[in-house]
């Protein structure tokens, strides 16, 4: 998935949140959260080191983490949070 691409599911991502008033606080914080790590990552055009790549697998795992946890209640969100976790794998980040 192209680095463009990824922003545009993010930026999808958060006007389903906008408009979903049925996505508790917490979860909603954690979203956040990951967003602006999402963001700043995209930004960062640095060559890959062993801290950056751990950095990026912890990135991963909480962005599935939270696709698994909207998947029962919230299965649109769920479904644009792993094609962000995807684009995030193809990209190395």
């Amino acid at each position: 998935m192209p680095r463009e691409e990824l922003r545009q599911t993010l930026e999808s991502l958060h006007q389903e949140l906008s408009q979903s008033n049925e996505v508790d606080p917490e979860l909603r914080r954690l979203l956040s959260e990951v967003a602006g790590d999402i963001e700043q990552a995209l930004h960062k055009e640095e060559p890959a080191t062993p801290e950056s790549e751990a950095e990026h697998a912890d990135l991963i795992d909480r962005v599935n983490n939270l696709a698994s946890r909207f998947e029962a209640q919230h299965p649109t969100l769920a479904q644009m949070i792993g094609r962000i976790a995807d684009g995030l794998s193809q990209l190395g980040i």
